[in-house]
């Protein structure tokens, strides 16, 4: 963080980044916000499946910074593997272009070896990982 603050101040001042740790926190910031905003997410899939109703709701443009793990939807945007002061120069301005979203839900068989996976591997590894840390990107979540 002091780093990305420290770049958005020399090339971005009037930017008002927000960290959080709370989802609470970030979703009400993304409420306060004008309709239609660009909101730069910085993190990986996890952040932006978190942020995207808010965002759709309120008819946010999204810019994604890359820092998780799988980077799919980085992917999808074109940003995947860029180093994070690419991305984060060319998140606020770049053109703004639709993508199709959607939702799945899944019930009773998925949610269920879902969990069971998920308790596999908090037994195999320790709490503080959710998958193997040698295991880059998505050979992780496989």
């Amino acid at each position: 963080m002091p780093a990305l603050t420290t770049w958005l101040r020399q090339h971005a001042p009037h930017a008002r980044p927000l960290e959080s740790a709370a989802i609470e926190v970030s979703l009400a910031a993304l409420k306060a916000l004008p309709a239609g905003s660009r909101v730069v997410l910085i993190g990986g899939d996890g952040t932006v499946n978190r942020m995207l109703p808010a965002l759709l709701k309120r008819g946010h443009e999204l810019g994604l910074v890359p820092l998780g793990s799988g980077n799919d939807a980085a992917r999808s945007f074109g940003v995947r593997g860029w180093h994070w002061q690419a991305a984060l120069a060319h998140a606020p301005a770049a053109p703004a272009s639709p993508v199709g979203v959607g939702a799945l839900i899944l019930r009773d068989r998925c949610g269920r070896s879902c969990r069971v996976r998920q308790r596999a591997l908090m037994r195999q590894w320790p709490r503080s990982q959710r998958g193997p840390v040698w295991l880059p990107g998505r050979l992780r979540y496989l």
